[in-house]
């Protein structure tokens, strides 16, 4: 993944993943509930979690979309090698109003996935 930054005027913080989001098998009903959906996956499947769910942001200001990462954790690998794996898809415009969503997940050094946590931001 890739953090990309314009060079317009406009500040737009990207993340690239460069393999699609498949979410990890839960169970035939989907839920909306992060602690339902990561109590669902596999127990070799690393688990991630955000402080957060909304953010509202004024127009302008700085945005880190790693700062809203609460947990990472995994059967076998540490946290600051699956904080280094972390993909968020999705892009926020911190210079135009707007109600955007990011996506994060980490896949560990088996290749499990994680439940996807997704993040609502508000710039206003």
């Amino acid at each position: 993944s890739t953090r990309v930054r314009s060079s317009a005027a406009s500040d737009v913080y990207k993340r690239q993943v460069s393999l699609p989001i498949e979410p990890a098998p839960v169970s035939q009903e989907e839920t909306n509930d992060p602690e339902e959906t990561v109590s669902q996956l596999p127990a070799e499947n690393p688990r991630i979690r955000l402080n957060e769910h909304e953010v509202l942001l004024p127009l302008g200001s700085k945005f880190n979309v790693l700062k809203y990462v609460e947990d990472i954790q995994d059967d076998d690998d540490d946290r600051d090698a699956l904080y280094r794996d972390i993909q968020v898809s999705g892009e926020v415009d911190v210079n135009t109003a707007g109600i955007y969503e990011l996506s994060y997940y980490v896949t560990d050094s088996d290749g499990n996935q994680s439940n996807i946590e997704v993040l609502k931001v508000t710039v206003q």
